[in-house]
């Protein structure tokens, strides 16, 4: 079995930019299984719920689905991703797996999110080279930022 696992910077809230952008990276892998970044077609960090409802999407009804499942039958491979979920009027943070069959939510019992079901804006700081000093001695002492 050929894996591969794919590192891909979205662009925030430019979802159907960043399925052209992968789908076309897409066309040349030569792989069973694609295992995409969460989030990928989305990007983050939301500030807000309201961002997230703007690019959530369903499964097996939203386009990106749609299109990542047509890669999968054409090139006879499966794709995993995260992306924003739509939901019952919430947004949540899911994961699917687009196979050159059907989507079978069972084959990924080990990829449930471990998240809250529903987006919660963080009221924590964010990260930065002075809150990692654990982190420090891991950069070579000749790096120049």
């Amino acid at each position: 079995m050929k894996v591969s696992v794919v590192q891909f910077s979205p662009i925030f809230l430019a979802v159907q930019e960043n399925l052209d952008r992968l789908l076309s990276m897409l066309e040349s892998v030569d792989s069973d299984l694609v295992v995409l970044p969460e989030l990928v077609t989305s990007g983050y960090v939301f500030s807000s719920l309201e961002e997230v409802v703007q690019v959530a999407e369903s499964v097996p009804d939203g386009f990106a689905f749609k299109a990542f499942s047509a890669l999968a039958k054409r090139k006879n491979c499966s794709i995993v991703y995260g992306f924003p979920e739509k939901a019952d009027r919430q947004a949540n943070f899911g994961r699917t797996q687009c196979a050159p069959t059907a989507f079978q939510p069972s084959n990924l019992p080990s990829l449930q999110p471990s998240i809250p079901p529903t987006f919660q804006p963080s009221n924590l700081p964010s990260l930065q080279p002075s809150n990692l000093p654990s982190l420090q001695p891991s950069i070579p002492p000749t790096f120049q930022p």
